[in-house]
């Protein structure tokens, strides 16, 4: 099961992602980019001893998103829960396109 996220695009220059990284801390989770992959790791280990037999919980994360290669991350914070990147795009986006004449 993976964790709700959403990609917001603000303008033709910024996007965010926000991902819902309930139980998770800061210190919990990982951020990196790899080429054109975004991933986000994240692993909380919890022990706890019931009757004198200790237990141990170990909740995962493994989120990747594909990006643009023009895209690069500026920060990312977390506020209730959830996860925000914001996201840049480093070189204009020609939204027009470019004209290719036959020949």
């Amino acid at each position: 099961e993976f964790p709700a996220s959403t990609v917001t695009r603000v303008d033709d220059q910024h996007y965010t992602i926000d991902l819902e990284v309930e139980g998770f801390a800061k210190d919990d989770l990982t951020i990196t980019l790899r080429g054109d992959e975004l991933l986000i790791d994240g692993e909380k280990k919890t022990v706890s001893e019931e009757d004198g037999v200790e237990k141990i919980r170990v909740q995962t994360l493994h989120q990747r998103f594909l990006l643009s290669d023009v895209l690069e991350v500026k920060d990312a914070t977390i506020k209730n829960d959830v996860l925000h990147i914001t996201l840049e795009c480093m070189k204009p986006v020609t939204v027009e396109g470019k004209h290719v004449e036959i020949q």
